[in-house]
């Protein structure tokens, strides 16, 4: 009896075990279906965590995404990826939404509709992150906007993220899993580089 009882006790360690590897397993394809800019083997990864309504989210990807991509980035030492909260608003939540449905569904298209919506966000327009705003701009880029219509909780999903990458605010940079002091500081970004 006692053989019989440690022997179902192995067997429920073992689907356990078994269970958590598939987990992990599958957190670690998700993690794989990222949109990357720059090499996806580079020694450095940096994670952009931005808010599309944020003027100091826009402000840092036209004025810092440049040296990143020419010192870093197009050397492949770093690659780069975004992501997107809704913190601020309701275009916020809307475009975020936009934004996850983008990199599942055309990711190739990915940095270029995002880097027009953040360069729009800087000039006064009352048009910006509404339903027609977004149609215009996947009308641009000759994107369907029908496939973009997965629902996502951008409630959980900016929880999620907060929870795992420790966020305060907005830009947050994350490289090789370690929180950028000051953002705005490419002097502290790089004191962060594997070399």
């Amino acid at each position: 009896m006692k053989k019989l009882l440690r022997l179902v006790l192995l067997a429920t360690m073992v689907m356990i075990a078994l269970s958590a590897c598939s987990n992990s397993a599958d957190e670690d394809k998700k993690e794989d279906n990222s949109v990357f800019l720059g090499d996806k083997a580079a020694p450095n990864e940096m994670i952009f965590i931005f808010d599309y309504s944020c003027p100091y989210c826009s402000i840092w990807m036209a004025d810092y995404l440049p040296t990143v991509q020419d010192e870093w980035i197009d050397s492949g030492k770093v690659k780069f990826r975004m992501i997107s909260v809704g913190f601020l608003n309701e275009a916020s939540v809307r475009l975020a939404s936009l934004d996850h449905n983008l990199q599942k569904h055309y990711p190739a298209s990915y940095f270029d509709v995002a880097f027009d919506i953040l360069k729009d966000s800087l000039e006064e327009d009352d048009q910006w992150g509404t339903d027609q705003y977004i149609k215009i701009v996947l009308d641009e880029h000759e994107l369907d906007m029908d496939r973009l219509n997965d629902e996502v909780d951008i409630d959980v999903k900016t929880e999620e993220i907060q929870g795992k990458y420790d966020i305060e605010f907005v830009p947050t940079v994350i490289l090789n899993g370690e929180k950028v002091e000051d953002p705005m500081n490419l002097d502290d970004v790089e004191s962060l580089l594997n070399e």
